[in-house]
């Protein structure tokens, strides 16, 4: 098998992975942690509330945080852009209902993940969708400016 097949069959395994775990996050359900390595790392580029997390329990345990705020969260992926070394953007949609706000959200925004041996091995979450593209290696592709993309309601649940 050439080199350019191998490449191509890691990265169909790797994008059904990820679909995996975003089937689940669709439905609202962010308890499976199959797909992640034991030593996952989270990190919110450009929100408001920057941090990273480190290990499965640490990454889980922020979860269950920002989800108490949310009726109905859900993440869905519109789209897998593969970039270079085993890194991939996800171009999410956000939805939820803020409980203390009572107002429904949905924001886009970008994950870049890092597979490593067929697991999720690291995720940065971006508001800028052109930051997430260059982090991942991932040629710009609108002509002009990325569609508006950025944290209004969501950052307030």
């Amino acid at each position: 098998m050439s080199g350019e097949n191998v490449e191509l069959d890691r990265q169909n395994r790797d994008r059904e992975v990820l679909r995996g775990v975003y089937s689940h996050w669709e439905r609202g359900d962010f308890t499976s942690w199959e797909a992640f390595a034991d030593d996952y790392v989270w990190k919110a580029v450009d929100a408001i509330e920057l941090g990273e997390y480190t290990g499965i329990a640490e990454v889980s345990a922020a979860w269950r945080t920002w989800l108490q705020a949310w009726d109905g969260f859900s993440i869905e992926a519109e789209e897998v852009l593969a970039g270079s070394d085993g890194r991939y953007v996800v171009m999410q949609l956000f939805r939820g209902k803020g409980k203390a706000s009572g107002l429904e959200s949905e924001e886009r925004s970008a994950a870049v993940v890092t597979m490593r041996d067929g697991l999720i091995a690291r995720m940065e979450g971006f508001w800028d969708l052109d930051a997430a593209l260059q982090e991942a290696g991932v040629e710009r592709r609108w002509a002009s400016k990325p569609p508006s993309c950025g944290p209004s309601e969501i950052l307030r649940g």
